[in-house]
């Protein structure tokens, strides 16, 4: 079962509404949850919905972060991948892009429910001994044909 509908069958539960995106123009309040840095900067770490994070987001009224003291550091963790939601035909011409970048770059192969997205296409994480560029890398790889979304959240 994905995120989403487990997410949705655990609000249905304890008699939440849930809708989809496409049936509301806007959302009062969004929660979620992530590393930040002390610029703002968030990057989301394990998961695989980001474009439906984004949109929910944008959304929002409010959009409250929700996480522990250890999770907001001066600068991102590099720990936690920069991850990118791609079109399955996509895949080799982003890792070479990733490699010519000199980024480490890993096609996510496990079983769970987060190596494919909600919508089916792959994810690839990404590493870097350090994210003091992630703007500009997020950026690059966004105008990459098939990439459809990542896990940075640039300050906004």
């Amino acid at each position: 079962m994905s995120l989403l509908l487990k997410s949705r069958y655990n609000c249905q539960k304890i008699g939440l509404f849930v809708h989809s995106l496409n049936e509301t123009d806007q959302i009062d309040i969004a929660f979620d949850g992530c590393d930040i840095d002390y610029s703002l900067n968030t990057l989301k770490s394990g998961g695989n919905i980001y474009l439906y994070e984004k949109i929910a987001a944008q959304m929002s009224k409010e959009y409250i972060l929700l996480l522990p003291q250890e999770r907001i550091q001066k600068e991102l963790s590099t720990k936690v991948p920069l991850s990118i939601e791609v079109a399955s035909p996509t895949v080799k011409q982003i890792m070479n892009f990733c490699h010519s970048l000199n980024l480490k770059a890993e096609l996510r192969l496990d079983t769970s429910s987060f190596a494919r997205s909600p919508l089916g296409n792959l994810i690839i994480d990404i590493y870097k001994p350090n994210w003091n560029d992630i703007a500009q890398i997020n950026e690059q790889l966004l105008k990459q044909n098939g990439v459809i979304a990542s896990s940075y959240f640039p300050t906004w």
